[in-house]
């Protein structure tokens, strides 16, 4: 079991966004998102994750269309609606919020993603509707499975909520 936290804050045209994760033996990692907010929804400017006592960030100079990383590694090629992994899910919210027509189940919805590393298309399959128990109670979510990527070895599913304008539940 694990314990995670988003928080989500958005002042004229900038946001800021923040997770936290934290589990029983394994410690805790954060991630930071903050950038801009455009016609194409979020466009991030820097996102850091820290993992136990490892930092690593990305700059995105939108623009040379390039992603700069720390530690250094070779800049990654970026274009219009790249999201880091953490945005990604804010921007995936409001696609499912402002496009009915991605809701169905079996939708793909493809959403090229930066991490601290290098840069994936990111796949979310629409499963259905399910409800889930949380702390609160009973909650109508809609679930996606982010399809495996090479190099992953989990699952990943995602459960959003319409109620809260389909951010992650």
């Amino acid at each position: 079991h694990a314990n995670a936290e988003i928080s989500w804050a958005v002042e004229g045209t900038q946001y800021q966004a923040r997770q936290s994760i934290s589990a029983f033996l394994l410690g805790s990692m954060e991630q930071t998102s903050q950038g801009l907010l455009n016609t194409q929804g979020l466009q991030p400017l820097e996102f850091t994750d820290r993992r136990f006592a490892k930092r690593r960030s990305v700059q995105f100079d939108w623009t040379h269309n390039q992603a700069i990383f720390t530690p250094e590694r070779p800049p990654a090629a970026i274009g219009t609606g790249t999201q880091d992994r953490l945005s990604v899910f804010l921007q995936l919210a409001a696609m499912l919020q402002a496009m009915p027509q991605l809701r169905m189940t079996g939708t793909r919805v493809e959403i090229p993603t930066l991490g601290s590393r290098s840069l994936q298309m990111w796949i979310f399959v629409v499963e259905g509707e399910e409800v889930v128990d949380v702390p609160a109670g009973h909650l109508p979510t809609l679930r996606l499975r982010r399809e495996l990527q090479a190099g992953d070895d989990a699952q990943a599913l995602l459960w959003v909520s319409p109620a809260q304008s389909y951010l992650p539940a």
